[in-house]
């Protein structure tokens, strides 16, 4: 998965239907794995806290850095019955191969039978725009 750095509730939007790129939120699967994930960087970040807080460090940069609510509240994104965390992992926005069977990916490999027996294929399109986007400004 490769999220952006971008955040909304989006209609799937397909990049190149040649390589079947596109733009979407995560499925519902993956945001329960992202709360997780969430949790773990806000108990990370707690400890971490505690422990400048301990050895006399300011800390004042990094209060209310992590506060779920306060970031649900102030992007207007409340929603009844759902977790402030759960709010957040379905506003995330990733780019990601929609339709790998009607790609370029799969039709001129028929033996390819999944993009993630490899370095994923979002990766590799990013790096690929960063190191282009590069020489661009570098021949200017």
């Amino acid at each position: 998965m490769v999220l952006l750095n971008i955040y909304g509730k989006i209609e799937p939007i397909i990049i190149s239907e040649k390589l079947g790129g596109g733009l979407c939120n995560p499925e519902p699967d993956w945001v329960e794995g992202l709360q997780e994930d969430f949790k773990e960087v806000v108990l990370v970040h707690n400890h971490k806290i505690s422990s400048y807080k301990r050895s006399g460090l300011d800390i004042s940069w990094a209060e209310d850095r992590y506060d779920i609510q306060n970031i649900v509240e102030q992007l207007g994104w409340q929603e009844d019955g759902k977790s402030d965390m759960q709010i957040i992992a379905e506003h995330l926005i990733e780019i990601k191969v929609l339709n790998f069977d009607n790609s370029f990916l799969q039709i001129k490999n028929e033996y390819l039978d999944s993009p993630t027996c490899e370095p994923q294929y979002t990766r590799k399109l990013l790096d690929f725009c960063c190191k282009y986007s590069h020489q661009r400004v570098q021949k200017m």
